[in-house]
């Protein structure tokens, strides 16, 4: 058997011949002239054009296929890129006075139904597990936020430790411009003195190339060299006047609010719970900022989206079926509590919201509000809380326990491990 292409086989003749990707677009080629002189010159001078390069694979093709014995041509009914059968097919089907017979090949393609991805908790993964037993690799608020939305999708992230598919996109997203506004903030009220008073904020906040600095300077740290070059365009420029204007929101915001103190930016807070299984399970995290009022202690959450601060009730919280579950209040409330167990000489602090596109509305509140009412102390909901969060960190620790799926199909569409659990929100 020889294998060759169609310039090969000129002066050769076959007994069997099989001849493949018998489409148009392929047989004959259709592909420009690398020329740059134009079509009606070429025809004027005699010059070789399109038609001519279709009349030489034309003598090929059928120079190649008269002394032929056995001769079988295949073509796809149906491609991305050629649909249609080569014209040289249709003029042995119609004019040549031979017809050749056809033959139509189809792979019958049954859909299966997706079974369903649980994965039971067996010896390997409690050892997996283990590792949230040792201080400085405890749980965060933010992977119990996630086994409440998804314990399939827990175990993918936090279990075998699978990683989202990095994507390169042409614009800043909202996870990366929450960052480079998270650095932002932190350099800036880093810069303040002990006490931050109204004068203080102003000279900042009417300083507007110190914001872009702050802002340029946040985007570097954030974004390596080569993704931050990248954004140097004016999408990336509209994409900095976001982060600054949020900016000069929490300042206008907090100007009403001063004089206070920040007592923390960014800081790692962390605290255990003693579980039914066993084990002392440590739950830690960053918090975006603690300050402190006349009216005491807070610890802010900042957050680029759309999280509201209400909810029901601290059981709402824990609820995986609601679909209004908050899961800031539940994240703000847990660093209360590790804030509060590491400084038990103080109250606990009160957890507040910055909600940054509601910073924008002409009414804005910082605070939760708890079944309508602002929740300005924790220490009535601490012991609840406290019960309910021992009892969800034993159940991620349960021998008994099966990683499934959530029964919520709508936060699948945005989940990055959809395509191996097959659901993508349907």
């Amino acid at each position: 058997m020889q294998v060759m292409g169609l310039l090969e086989t000129r002066m050769l003749d076959f007994k069997n011949l099989i001849i493949l990707s018998a489409n148009e677009g392929v047989l004959p080629r259709d592909a420009p002239l690398a020329s740059f002189i134009p079509y009606s010159l070429r025809v004027g001078f005699g010059l070789p054009t399109p038609e001519h390069r279709d009349a030489i694979y034309a003598y090929y093709f059928y120079r190649l296929v008269q002394r032929a014995t056995n001769v079988k041509i295949l073509h796809a009914a149906a491609t991305k890129n050629a649909g249609e059968m080569s014209r040289f097919l249709y003029q042995l089907k119609y004019e040549s006075g031979t017809p050749p017979r056809e033959r139509y090949l189809q792979e019958e393609i049954v859909a299966r139904p997706a079974r369903p991805v649980a994965i039971p908790a067996n010896d390997e993964i409690a050892r997996c597990l283990e590792r949230f037993t040792r201080e400085g690799s405890g749980l965060s608020p933010s992977a119990l936020n996630v086994y409440l939305d998804c314990r399939l999708k827990f175990y993918f992230r936090y279990v075998a430790r699978i990683r989202e598919k990095e994507n390169l996109v042409g614009e800043l997203d909202y996870r990366t411009l929450g960052n480079i506004f998270h650095e932002m903030t932190r350099a800036i009220y880093h810069s303040f003195p002990g006490l931050v008073t109204a004068a203080v904020i102003d000279r900042v906040a009417r300083d507007d190339r110190a914001i872009d600095q702050y802002a340029r300077a946040a985007r570097e740290k954030i974004l390596d060299s080569e993704h931050a070059r990248a954004f140097d365009d004016g999408t990336g420029e509209l994409a900095l006047s976001v982060v600054k204007k949020y900016a000069r929101k929490v300042l206008e915001h907090d100007r009403g609010l001063a004089p206070f103190e920040i007592l923390a930016l960014e800081q790692p807070c962390r605290t255990f719970f003693v579980t039914g299984n066993g084990p002392r399970v440590w739950v830690e995290g960053n918090v975006d900022r603690v300050d402190r009022l006349s009216s005491g202690a807070r610890v802010i959450d900042y957050k680029t989206g759309v999280d509201k601060g209400e909810f029901k009730s601290v059981a709402s919280l824990f609820d995986p079926a609601d679909k209004q579950r908050n899961k800031a209040a539940f994240q703000t409330i847990l660093y209360c509590i590790a804030y509060a167990d590491e400084h038990p000489a103080e109250l606990p602090p009160r957890p507040g919201l910055y909600s940054l596109r509601a910073f924008f509305a002409p009414r804005r509140d910082d605070r939760f509000f708890l079944a309508g009412a602002p929740l300005d102390s924790i220490e009535a909901i601490i012991p609840e809380f406290r019960e309910r969060l021992v009892a969800l960190v034993d159940e991620i620790f349960s021998p008994g326990l099966t990683f499934s799926p959530t029964t919520l199909r709508d936060k699948c569409r945005t989940c990055p491990y959809n395509a191996v659990c097959a659901c993508d929100g349907q």
